[in-house]
């Protein structure tokens, strides 16, 4: 990424395994785990599914995919007021919306609603599929 280029699915392996087993260490201490990271693609999330049950075995938590939806304008938006380290706001954005894959897995949460909005609606997508 110093170069401006996007890490391929082979660079992100080590950090999808250490993000899972992160979870899974996490998950047998505590009742519930709130982990965040941009598993764009749906091997990343399989990937970490797989790596959190193998290491968690009964403790597994179950997961949910939250998607903060948003409209390219608003992200576009939302990056220029950031610094980057490595590649610039637009390069940015634009090789993440490349990769993200939506599926049946994602529950949508309008992140263009305010913060206490989106936050009431993850805690109640969180409560309804803990019933």
């Amino acid at each position: 990424m110093a170069g401006g280029t996007p890490l391929t699915d082979e660079d992100r392996e080590p950090w999808l395994a250490a993000v899972a087993a992160h979870a899974a260490e996490r998950a047998q201490r505590h009742r519930v785990v709130v982990l965040s990271c941009s598993a764009l693609k749906a091997k990343y999330r399989a990937q970490l599914r797989r790596g959190v049950e193998a290491r968690a075995g009964a403790s597994a938590p179950r997961l949910v995919w939250v998607w903060l939806q948003c409209s390219q304008a608003e992200l576009s938006r939302r990056l220029s007021a950031r610094a980057h380290e490595f590649l610039s706001g637009d390069a940015l954005l634009e090789s993440q919306l490349r990769a993200l894959e939506v599926d049946e897995q994602l529950e949508a949460v309008d992140a263009e609603a305010p913060a206490p909005s989106v936050v009431a609606s993850i805690v109640a997508l969180l409560a309804r599929d803990a019933r």
